[in-house]
């Protein structure tokens, strides 16, 4: 299972997951769950849960179907996943055929068998963010300014709502995503193992003249530049290094609050208790001699 997190930013967006990957009783922690999908005119973040050979079969079909695709309207990218997941629903049917109904297969796509791609590009000068399950094969736009999937994105959800106000720099969320990432695989068995991050971010106006010029420009491995965006994920090294920084500032956090939290309950506690005190002996006030 797994937990994808992505947040729009002001300047481009960022994609972050786990990279835990069970199966059975068994389980890998080193699974890539976020991908660069190449068209031709562009590329795209592709992150992907559930059980790991439909999702990567998904994306596999995507990555096949982009190749002679170009980003041309704002759904483009999405509708070419949807169109990968109903080949990929085609395949899983034809294994059995006959064997299952409708309301069995549905059952199975929204438990075990849950799939979900979350797609990001760039078009029309913004980023899009949209989400597809195996279960309705529809792209979902994110409308928002963040969203979460997998098995833990209640709980992601929830922290994002706390931490991830609208405007964000790449930087600052990829700060968030790795902080709400972590937190759940603190909580969620079936999440875990090192975090992953892509992002998109908007060219500045002195890349884009370079561009223009042709002029020759240091690339990282797993990244694309194009004359309007960057999109690429972050060499591991990188996103480890940076998750340090992450913990070593939440554990100081959640110290203080702790702390903070205990004084407070002591508070509220001798408060309470002498309210308390004061009602019973109210009560005891009011009561008739004799009873």
């Amino acid at each position: 299972m797994t937990i994808i997190v992505g947040i729009k930013c002001r300047d481009g967006l960022v994609l972050a997951s786990d990279s835990q990957t069970t199966y059975g009783t068994s389980k890998r922690l080193d699974t890539k769950k976020i991908s660069l999908v190449h068209f031709e005119d562009g590329a795209a973040l592709v992150a992907e849960s559930g059980p790991a050979s439909m999702s990567g079969e998904a994306l596999r079909l995507l990555q096949k179907k982009a190749t002679t695709q170009k980003i041309s309207t704002d759904d483009s990218p999405a509708l070419l996943a949807v169109d990968a997941m109903r080949e990929l629903r085609k395949g899983q049917s034809a294994l059995y055929p006959g064997r299952h109904s409708l309301d069995e297969w549905k059952k199975f796509y929204t438990t075990e068998g849950r799939t979900e791609l979350a797609v990001a590009y760039w078009f029309g000068g913004k980023v899009e963010l949209y989400t597809i399950t195996l279960d309705e094969c529809v792209p979902s736009k994110v409308q928002g300014h963040f969203a979460a999937a997998g098995c833990g994105g209640d709980l992601a959800e929830y922290l994002l709502g706390e931490f991830c106000p609208k405007g964000l720099t790449c930087s600052l969320a990829a700060v968030v995503a790795s902080y709400v990432v972590e937190m759940v695989k603190q909580h969620d068995a079936c999440c875990g193992g090192p975090t992953g991050i892509g992002m998109i971010t908007e060219n500045p106006p002195d890349l884009k003249a370079l561009i223009d010029a042709k002029e020759e420009i240091m690339t990282p491995p797993e990244c694309r530049r194009f004359r309007n965006y960057t999109v690429g994920l972050l060499p591991q090294p990188t996103v480890d290094e940076f998750m340090k920084e992450v913990l070593a500032v939440q554990g100081q956090i959640q110290d203080k609050f702790n702390a903070l939290t205990v004084q407070g309950f002591k508070e509220a506690a001798n408060r309470l208790s002498q309210k308390l005190a004061d009602a019973f002996k109210d009560f005891g006030d009011r009561i008739p001699e004799g009873e």
